[in-house]
């Protein structure tokens, strides 16, 4: 899987034993250095709940915050 956001790219897949899930990075900036580790099934999932539970504590930009209805008019 290729996940794309405004800093880079990540790649997620099984390695070719199939025993390991292989997370890679790509540099988005000039200081930044790709990089890859291969993670154990329990390891990846951790990883998966670290990730998500950390989400979910990040502030919400004003715009995400409130978003408008696209039906809902203003007077």
């Amino acid at each position: 899987m290729k996940v794309k956001g405004g800093r880079g790219v990540v790649f997620v897949s099984r390695d070719s034993s199939g025993a390991y899930v292989e997370l890679q990075t790509s540099g988005s900036g000039v200081m930044d250095q790709p990089g890859g580790v291969l993670l154990t099934r329990d390891e990846a999932r951790r990883l998966a709940a670290s990730i998500l539970f950390e989400a979910g504590k990040v502030r919400r930009r004003r715009v995400e915050a409130e978003p408008t209805h696209p039906l809902r008019r203003t007077a």
